[in-house]
């Protein structure tokens, strides 16, 4: 895999185009870049265990990643990108050993 490069410096371009006072999700989504975590979006679809590769502040775009499966039959690795504008709810697991000082 290549380099991702994340401008963490700026704010969610979609956000501040279209004036939203909670950017919640745009800034967990980019603290949780190389993150597996579990996204629900707004139609409620779910992506399970997928891994956040990249977060583009200026255009609102996640990349998603998604291991391929083995077993049963050889499934392949998928991509995946949303606009963080279609995601409700972002969940990750916590370690049980790091769950009292985990970053939450």
């Amino acid at each position: 895999m290549g380099s991702v490069f994340v401008e963490r410096s700026k704010d969610c371009g979609f956000c501040n185009k279209h004036s939203r006072t909670n950017k919640c999700i745009c800034k967990k989504i980019a603290e949780l870049v190389g993150e597996t975590v579990t996204i629900r979006t707004k139609s409620g679809y779910e992506f399970t265990e997928v891994e956040i590769k990249a977060f583009d502040p200026k255009t609102c775009c996640v990349t998603l990643l998604e291991d391929g499966m083995v077993t049963p039959m050889r499934m392949p690795a998928e991509v995946t990108y949303i606009c963080c504008e279609d995601i409700e709810s972002v969940t990750r697991e916590l370690l049980k050993r790091n769950t009292r000082n985990a970053k939450l």
